[in-house]
């Protein structure tokens, strides 16, 4: 069987996978096979980080699905799907103020100087 590149994991980039290899985890098998304390080792690995890589390269070399990396999954029996990204409500921008009419300002200008 051949040997999995550690890109292969779900959440796992070039960047991640060249840490690894030089902590001595070159392959999904490894990883899999690594305790989440030794990947925890690993410059930029949380505990957290690395029981989720950990899961992510178990399901692959399983052949199962592949598993998110830190995002909450879906309850089976919710079918709701998620609102479209477009869909999302328009936040006010900061630091702008409305325009306000020219008129308003002349009028206001006059009467100060009167």
């Amino acid at each position: 069987m051949a040997r999995r590149a550690l890109t292969e994991v779900k959440g796992i980039g070039p960047s991640t996978a060249g840490v690894l290899s030089e902590h001595g985890i070159s392959s999904a098998e490894a990883l899999a096979q690594a305790t989440i304390e030794a990947i925890a080792a690993v410059p930029g690995f949380s505990q957290a980080r690395a029981a989720s890589m950990k899961k992510a390269a178990d399901a692959l070399v399983a052949g199962g699905p592949q598993v998110a990396s830190s995002k909450r999954s879906t309850p089976a029996g919710d079918t709701q799907a998620a609102p479209a990204k477009g869909a999302e409500k328009e936040k006010p921008k900061k630091g702008k103020k409305p325009k306000k009419d020219k008129k308003k300002k002349e009028k206001k200008k006059g009467k100060k100087k009167k």
